[in-house]
């Protein structure tokens, strides 16, 4: 049985976020590790497409079906912060090593990391001015105030 979760659509900011996010992972990434932006993953009796996701290569395993787990899962929540919260057990589940909900309207990104038994153990809340720095993905970080466009 599989969960159906609605979407919101996705705003400029939204679209500039991830876009942002995708090109700072690719430029970091070993050639084995793949960056996927709005694509499914199968997880158990569900199938979320993360707004962006890094998963083990190579690139040809997925094209006869879709990436069971990822290292590193980030949503960005500009209407969609209490659906990307209920994500986290979803991804703690599937044993996905770390989830990252970026919410620009706070200035905040979330972070929940060390999946154990369908939840995760750790959760942080990161605020603008300081790096948010992957335990999963060696040299990817950002910090707010250097992806938000000065609007």
């Amino acid at each position: 049985m599989f969960t159906i979760l609605e979407k919101p659509g996705k705003s400029p900011l939204h679209c500039f976020l991830v876009d942002l996010m995708a090109e700072m992972l690719r430029r970091v990434l070993p050639p084995d590790r793949i960056v996927r932006a709005g694509a499914a993953l199968h997880l158990y009796d569900s199938c979320p497409e993360p707004d962006l996701c890094v998963v083990p290569g190579p690139r040809d395993l997925y094209a006869v079906h879709h990436p069971r787990t990822a290292l590193l899962v980030i949503e960005v929540a500009i209407s969609s912060e209490s659906l990307d919260r209920e994500k986290a057990a979803i991804y703690a589940e599937a044993k996905v090593g770390e989830y990252w909900i970026v919410m620009p309207e706070r200035r905040t990104v979330e972070r929940f990391t060390h999946p154990h038994d369908g939840a995760y153990t750790r959760r942080e809340t990161v605020a603008s001015g300081k790096a948010v720095v992957s335990l999963t993905v060696p040299g990817f970080s950002v910090t707010l105030d250097g992806l938000l466009p000065k609007l």
